[in-house]
């Protein structure tokens, strides 16, 4: 739970929050965890302090709320690089747009537990976080592809689907990019990761949509 708390705060930096915020967010209604005190979510906060120390976590009434400070997430990272990417073109923009596809690991949020997390959904953070980098990818992806490089072109399509596998627009890439390198066994295989990642049915139909 402290790790819950950790993560809503570190989301939510840019204000305050306040006790009932918390509990709405980390005890739904709805929920497997129940009803809460208010008692026990500031026992939880405290424990939360002493690991993230009094700078990071100050108390709540000097803050005016409960806030995280003096950190940077990799979600405020990506969003910076990619907005930095936007106002860019050529080189210029690939260059942050490789960075902010290397904080990529997964799917966001896909390992959460099962009994909590909820606010992450009900927010859309999870499916902004995964356009964010499918947008990220494609337009590094396309970046490449036409200035003439398909063999790197296939990387950022790749590393974007680590984000977001069910992306058809990526699998296109990827595709496209496989097809420009002149290499038959790379085709051979975004083919074979395409068909486990979407199954037979879609696959199918993007191999007649690309090579009707």
């Amino acid at each position: 739970i402290e790790e819950e708390l950790c993560c809503f705060l570190a989301l939510h930096s840019r204000r305050p929050g306040r006790t009932a915020e918390l509990i709405a967010a980390v005890w739904p209604l709805d929920g497997e965890r129940g009803e809460v005190t208010t008692k026990t979510v500031h026992n939880h906060l405290s424990t939360l302090r002493q690991h993230a120390g009094t700078e990071h976590l100050p108390d709540a009434v000097t803050a005016g709320g409960y806030v995280l400070r003096g950190f940077v997430t990799d979600w405020d990272e990506f969003t910076r690089l990619a907005a930095e990417a936007a106002g860019a073109t050529g080189e210029e923009a690939d260059r942050p747009r490789q960075r902010a596809l290397e904080l990529v690991r997964g799917v966001p949020f896909a390992d959460v537990p099962a009994t909590g997390y909820a606010w992450v959904f009900a927010e859309s953070l999870a499916t902004t976080m995964t356009v964010a980098i499918a947008d990220c990818a494609h337009q590094l992806s396309r970046s490449r592809l036409e200035a003439g490089d398909p063999r790197r072109a296939e990387e950022p399509a790749r590393h974007g689907l680590l984000g977001a596998p069910q992306d058809e627009r990526l699998w296109r890439d990827a595709v496209t990019a496989a097809g420009a390198s002149g290499d038959p066994a790379a085709v051979r295989r975004v083919w074979r990761d395409l068909t486990a990642a979407l199954g037979p049915e879609r696959a199918a139909a993007l191999r007649d949509e690309l090579d009707p």
